[in-house]
Order: structure tokens, then sequence, then C-alpha cells
């Protein structure tokens, strides 16, 4: 094979596997909202709320990785790691605001079970998009090492702009 065409199977290799962890985490966030439907089990306004801008998080996260790793645009590429840690600190965020409900009586254990769970397919969902752009980025270099990529990126201006414009876009401030 040629360098380009190696550089081409390399990134489909690494791909393939995102592609079928992100689909699969996909179809168990469908079947649980379709059992939680099912059992009746709904969220208060807050965390409707809260999981309303995780989703859109993942869903700009996933939309910009499949973007950039179908047209291997390194610019769209780099803007997905910064939204990935975004969404790690949501979910942290959500987690904490979820068990405050807890105590207060505003929910049930169940329905923390159902919260949880949907915000862990989600952050995975946002994991593998992030290793997608890494891909592209890394690959461009004739290089795959998701966890050097990652401590780069730490020493970057740019990256903490990005990070910083992430932050604000999907931002729990207004949230109670």
């Amino acid at each position: 094979l040629s360098d380009s065409e190696n550089r081409d199977v390399s990134r489909i290799l690494h791909g393939i596997g995102d592609f079928e962890r992100i689909s699969d985490h996909a179809l168990n966030l469908s079947e649980g909202a379709r059992e939680a439907y099912e059992k009746g089990i709904t969220f208060t306004d807050a965390a409707q709320r809260e999981l309303s801008v995780m989703f859109r998080a993942v869903s700009r996260a996933l939309e910009m990785a499949t973007e950039a790793y179908n047209r291997q645009d390194m610019a769209l590429a780099q803007r997905v790691e910064p939204l990935e840690e975004v969404i790690d600190n949501l979910g942290d965020k959500l987690k904490s605001r979820h068990i405050k409900r807890l105590s207060a009586g505003l929910c049930t254990v169940e329905t923390g079970f159902v919260f949880a769970d949907l915000l862990n397919k989600l952050e995975r969902i946002a994991d593998h998009s992030s290793n997608l752009a890494i891909c592209v980025i890394e690959l461009d270099n004739d290089e795959y090492n998701v966890h050097e990529y990652a401590k780069r990126l730490e020493h970057m201006d740019e990256y903490a702009e990005m990070l910083k414009a992430a932050a604000e876009e999907f931002s729990l401030a207004e949230q109670p």
C-alpha cells in the first residue's frame, strides 16, 4: 500500500470500532428510554432541562466528529476534544444535582438509576466521538496515541479558548 492508502486503512480500522460502539450506546439509549416510558418513569423538569443540555452537547460532538472523520477536516476534529471535556464535566454536575434531588425526595431511586444510565451512555458516545476526531488528527501526523494527544492539548492556548466557548454554549448556569 502507498503511504496514503496505509493511512486510509488505519483510519478505517480505528474508526470501525468507535462507530460500532457509538451505535451500540445509541441502541441502548433507545431501549432504556422505551423501558422508562413503559414503566412510567418521569424526570423532574430540572432533570429534563439538564438532560436536554447534555443531549445537545453530545449530539454536537458526534456531528462534528463524524463530519471531521468523513472529510478529514483537522480544524473541525480539533474542536471535538474540548467539547468532550465539557460533556464529562456536565455529566459530573448532572449526577451531583440528581443526588440532591434524590436527597430532597423529588425523585425515586429507580429514576436515579435510569438517569445515571442515560448519562453514562451519553458520556460514552462523547468519548468515542472524541476518539474519532483524535484518529483524524493523529493519523494525519502518522501517529495514533489518544493519551499523548490529550496531554499535548493541556498546553495549547487554542484548546483553552475552545474549551471556554464550549462550556459557555452548554452551560447549566441558567438551570436551578
